[in-house]
């Protein structure tokens, strides 16, 4: 026991503090850890007196005698961003984008489930979408216990883009691109535009097959099969995410993400952040942060990939992003947003900037089908509810009846046909039924969105029925409605026969994918980002024809330039999978051929020496060294758990531990975690922390931190350490708290105090 009880009444940190650090200068200590934690984990710096003022903030609305002044406190920092944001934007004279960002009068910065034929083209896109995201439905599955159907639903709407079959056999996935290339965001490898759609020779040249294309703000990042990310382009702000600010000129790989398993990308528009989901559902992301939206509660540019470790818990199955804001969704159908916020664009309610992700509570539970990102505003549509927008509406972006309304910071309800006449009783339930954006005719069950995608100022809307809705900004003919106006409300877009599979909005062009691989463009093209040979705009849907001869598979749209993928990979001579996992698992503790065996709990455990200790030094210094066990086919391993040596070898052999991902055992975890650090398997202790992480709850996050600090698990150790500053209030009552060893308390109270926290009664865990 260390000593400390917490007070009934609020009591300065300090006081506690002070005593514990005369007794055993927790100071230093103190001092030390932060020493430490102001370099992130890619080596970053990261602005202490920022972050300290972000961590206080969460903490501090805990209790609620400090959310007055958290949110004053906020507000004024969202004033000091805005001005930064703003000469930010004015340095980069060359670009023309700091007049485009903003329209008239603009400031500065500018669960009902389908069933499964019940409608032809629903089961097309499903059918489509599986091909692409098989790995992540599976992984929704396990973790949710969905019905089949259900995360049939999920998997079809959850990704942007679809693989399609090729025109002929053994075609191969190309690259093309088109557009402004001042940055060599095309990928060419030259600042040449490219009037028509032109093929990316890198990918050939390098063998590299790309499974996922997105387009930024002069950026272009892709997703191999084999789950590398190569990036291209503008890089001021390191979106790029190769660790440096240069301009990159041709694709590079971005090294920090190539053990990570990633699964999906995501930039749209003209943001200059990339965010990327791993097969676990953990979140990266890097680039543009001024305004917080890369959830790493900063405002630090970021330029190598780094976990949002407020998800941690969770598994984040889709996301979308603009310049200043991004909101995602998880397995649990729960929605999260972050960044700028001055026009109730995340959704919460307020207008406060959120540098950390926060939940959209005010939002009615669903599966979500999909959501987009625009410059000041967010759509999300839910299975049965319809679409819903929150955010500025001075274009008429929100859907609603029309663009006088002042913004929404509360998500409304899109105008029939894509959200219902008469709100259904969940929506009533959940006090929604008064925020219907206004009067309409017609059915009383709305159109089923399962894909949308915003520009800067407008949204478009694909539903289950093929058919294509849009609003909003127009003036650039975005809207393909035939007419360069804005349109508050949904109107569907006519003059194209074809099946539309997908959309992708640049900040003020569309691009339209059928289901026979042909691309339609309408909107701006003073870069030719239309692809049809000229810089004449086009307010109706034309067909790309320089694509004529390709099955185009895949679609993104930038700022200025536009991306698509074509084909399939020829399977003709393709290496099949490696089955070398699956081989080696056979032989995990079988004793044919087995030349060693460890007794761990009177228990047998057969292993093959070669492989133990390639995999392991330890096991290589015990078996081929001078200690006793090399001349010993049989080694006792006291004080063990058979279980957890038996999991040790699992991962030596396969180089996973399958108890980790399905349903994770805390107990386990953490068991296993101190044999890593034991046997100084490093990979494995990273596995395990990203498994323990996802537990950590106000009851057990004392716990972990101490193991976390004995075991040297820094980026658990650093979770643990953020979420009790974020939880002070509940985490101190707990007895984990009270029995810390001294120098943690020490670290954890002085750590309190500088970011001004008082310790009062343990309230309800925060959500």
């Amino acid at each position: 026991m260390s000593g400390f009880s917490p007070p009934s009444t609020p009591q300065s940190v300090g006081e506690a503090a002070q005593d514990l650090a005369a007794d055993d200068a927790g100071a230093q200590s103190f001092e030390q850890h932060q020493s430490q934690n102001e370099v992130d984990e890619d080596g970053n710096e990261v602005d202490e007196a920022t972050s300290a003022a972000d961590i206080a903030l969460s903490a501090a609305a805990a209790a609620a005698a400090a959310a007055a002044a958290a949110t004053s406190a906020a507000t004024s920092e969202s004033a000091n961003l805005e001005n930064s944001g703003t000469a930010t934007g004015a340095s980069r004279s060359s670009n023309s984008r700091a007049n485009d960002n903003r329209s008239d009068g603009e400031d500065a910065d500018g669960v009902v489930v389908v069933e499964e034929d019940e409608n032809p083209r629903l089961v097309m896109w499903r059918e489509s979408a599986r091909r692409d995201a098989e790995l992540n439905a599976e992984a929704m599955r396990r973790s949710r216990g969905l019905s089949s159907n259900a995360a049939e639903i999920k998997q079809q709407a959850g990704r942007r883009h679809h693989q399609q079959e090729p025109d002929e056999p053994g075609q191969g996935v190309h690259l093309l691109s088109w557009g402004q290339n001042s940055y060599s965001e095309l990928g060419h490898g030259d600042v040449e535009p490219r009037s028509v759609p032109e093929v990316v020779s890198f990918l050939t040249d390098q063998g590299l097959e790309p499974k996922q294309v997105v387009a930024g703000n002069e950026h272009t990042a892709i997703l191999t099969r084999s789950g590398a990310v190569y990036s291209v382009g503008y890089n001021d702000s390191g979106q790029c995410g190769v660790g440096h600010t240069n301009r990159v000129s041709s694709f590079q790989e971005v090294v920090s993400l190539r053990d990570k398993n990633i699964v999906s990308l995501c930039s749209a528009n003209g943001c200059e952040h990339i965010l990327a989901i791993s097969s676990q559902g953990m979140l990266y992301s890097f680039g543009y942060n001024s305004r917080g939206q890369l959830g790493h509660a900063t405002t630090t540019h970021v330029s190598r990939p780094r976990l949002v470790e407020a998800l941690a818990s969770r598994r984040v199955v889709s996301v979308s992003c603009s310049y200043h804001h991004t909101i995602l969704s998880t397995s649990d159908d729960e929605v999260f947003a972050m960044g700028r916020n001055d026009f109730g664009q995340l959704g919460l309610g307020d207008n406060v900037d959120r540098n950390v992700p926060v939940q959209l509570t005010a939002l009615p539970r669903g599966v979500v089908l999909s959501l987009a990102a625009g410059q000041y505003h967010s759509v999300i549509s839910i299975d049965g509810l319809g679409v819903f927008s929150c955010g500025k509406n001075d274009n008429g972006q929100l859907g609603m009846s029309s663009t006088a309304s002042e913004p929404q910071s509360l998500p409304v309800h899109v105008m029939h046909p894509l959200g219902p006449t008469a709100a259904p009783a969940r929506l009533h339930a959940a006090g929604f039924g008064l925020q219907r954006s206004g009067s309409s005719t017609g059915p009383s069950s709305s159109l089923q969105v399962i894909h949308l995608s915003c520009g800067y100022y407008h949204t478009v809307a694909l539903t289950s029925e093929g058919s294509v809705y849009a609003w909003g900004r127009g003036d650039y003919g975005q809207l393909g409605l035939g007419a360069r106006e804005n349109q508050p409300q949904p109107r569907r877009v006519i003059g194209i026969s074809d099946n539309i599979i997908s959309a992708a909005c640049g900040a003020y062009h569309t691009l339209l994918l059928s289901d026979d691989g042909k691309v339609f463009a309408f909107g701006r093209n003073n870069h030719s980002q239309l692809g049809c040979a000229d810089t004449e705009s086009c307010a109706s849907p034309v067909r790309v024809t320089a694509l004529a001869d390709h099955h185009v598979s895949q679609i993104a749209a930038g700022f200025y330039h536009s991306v698509c993928l074509t084909g399939q990979p020829d399977r003709s001579s393709e290496v099949p999978t490696s089955t070398l996992s699956l081989d080696l698992r056979k032989m995990l503790n079988n004793p044919a051929r087995a030349d060693v065996t460890f007794v761990v709990e009177g228990r047998p455990l057969y292993a093959h020496r070669a492989i133990i200790m390639a995999r392991c030094e330890p096991f290589e210094a015990m078996l081929d060294g001078p200690m006793r066990e090399a001349n010993q086919r049989e080694v006792h391993l006291r004080d063990q758990q058979y279980h957890v040596i038996l999991a040790l070898l699992e991962f030596l052999y396969t180089d996973e531990v399958q108890a980790l991902v399905e349903g994770v055992d805390l107990e386990f975890a953490l068991d296993l975690l101190a044999v890593a650090d034991q046997f100084l398997v490093d990979r494995l202790k990273s596995l395990c922390e990203i498994a323990i992480q996802k537990s950590i709850s106000t009851e057990n996050v004392s716990i972990m931190f101490k193991t976390a600090d004995q075991r040297q698990a820094l980026a658990l150790r650093r979770r643990c350490f953020d979420f009790i500053l974020q939880n002070f209030g509940n985490v101190i009552g707990t007895k984990g708290f009270v029995e810390l060893p001294r120098n943690l308390l020490s670290d954890v109270l002085l750590a309190a105090y500088e970011r001004g926290v008082t310790i009062r009664p343990p309230q309800p865990a925060l959500s």
